[in-house]
């Protein structure tokens, strides 16, 4: 993700990205611990549904860092659900650049969710997201321009399929039971995609291979 800034080399560039990866890293955690109130998925949901990526993190980092009585009484149903998140984390501005959805697709992915439960902690039946296990020994792998468009264009399917439903909750959306076709159809073609773009489309629903390969994945690049 370094490369989307103005200046990547930059000293105050890469403090951005290490503040940043701790704020998403933070925000997948809380929404598996629980500390997003048990509203499960709510982070990547509203992800998902973002417009502009960039403006949209910092609305919601704001949100975080302000206290529920002291917010826009206006304020977006979906942000109106985010806690208030004491102690700084979320204090002050930080460099963001103008992320694509290929980044946040591929966290989203079952290659990446594959990943979190062979290597992420438990807490009762919920993985624990965390930075220093899950976030920074994923290996995110270099796609060509084809396959990050591909990326991109099945992430657009996902919402595009979503809007056909604009009096639907994401609970109703994402049940199980009563997902709607087309947006089971659109997360399968996006799943498919990211598993193409590490050459492992043959494994997509073979999870155990899946680890194992990742953890080669890393091995190889721990080595490095």
């Amino acid at each position: 993700m370094l490369a989307q800034y103005v200046n990547p080399n930059s000293a105050e560039s890469q403090a951005s990205l290490n503040k940043l990866c701790v704020r998403l890293v933070f925000c997948l955690y809380a929404e598996s611990s629980g500390i997003f109130f048990g509203k499960h998925k709510i982070f990547r949901d509203w992800l998902e549904g973002a417009r502009n990526i960039r403006w949209d993190l910092i609305h919601l980092f704001d949100v975080l860092n302000t206290p529920i009585d002291e917010r826009d009484p206006y304020l977006d149903d979906t942000l109106k659900k985010f806690p208030y998140v004491n102690g700084g984390l979320f204090s002050g501005k930080i460099e963001i650049p103008n992320f694509t959805l290929y980044h946040f697709k591929i966290l989203t992915s079952s290659i990446h969710m594959a990943w979190l439960r062979t290597v992420g902690g438990r807490l009762k039946s919920d993985y624990l997201y965390s930075k220093d296990v899950v976030y920074n020994n994923f290996v995110w792998i270099e796609p060509t321009e084809t396959q990050r468009l591909a990326v991109e264009q099945f992430a657009q399917n996902i919402l595009d399929a979503r809007k056909n439903y604009p009096k639907s909750t994401l609970a109703a959306l994402y049940d199980e039971v009563s997902m709607p076709y087309e947006l089971r159809k659109a997360h399968r073609e996006n799943d498919l995609a990211v598993a193409k773009a590490y050459g492992w489309e043959k494994f997509l629903d073979d999870e155990p291979t899946l680890a194992v390969k990742l953890l080669k994945l890393y091995e190889q690049h721990a080595s490095k």
